[in-house]
């Protein structure tokens, strides 16, 4: 099992509701893709909606099978198709300002991997 972890930037003054669509629509697409397991989000809110440099930002943490099945995801024609959807969508729309992928492991799995 792999843990991937997701950073997405939005753009400042997205409100709250198209972020909720856009996630949720692609968590959804993921939850019925061959090799997931679960995912969580967690959302770091601009609460005072002031444009600071810190836009909204949500950390999704999904689990996969394997590497295999999280690349066939990440490059899949039904993932590609969702978000080419939602930049023409009239409700979501161009919110995203970037997107980084982490590949995450327990300690005790890198601990094993130097030798201690």
């Amino acid at each position: 099992m792999i843990r991937i972890v997701s950073v997405k930037v939005f753009k400042p003054f997205v409100h709250s509701n198209r972020i909720y669509e856009y996630s949720s629509g692609l968590t959804h697409l993921a939850s019925v893709f061959p090799g997931f397991i679960h995912s969580e989000n967690l959302w770091n809110y601009n609460i005072d909606n002031i444009d600071d440099g810190n836009s909204d930002t949500l950390f999704s943490i999904s689990k996969w099978n394997s590497d295999k099945d999280w690349n066939n995801w990440l490059y899949s024609n039904k993932r590609k198709q969702y978000l080419d959807h939602c930049l023409h969508c009239k409700s979501v729309g161009d919110i995203v300002k970037t997107t980084t992928f982490y590949k995450v492991n327990e300690r005790e799995i890198l601990n094993n991997w130097k030798g201690y």
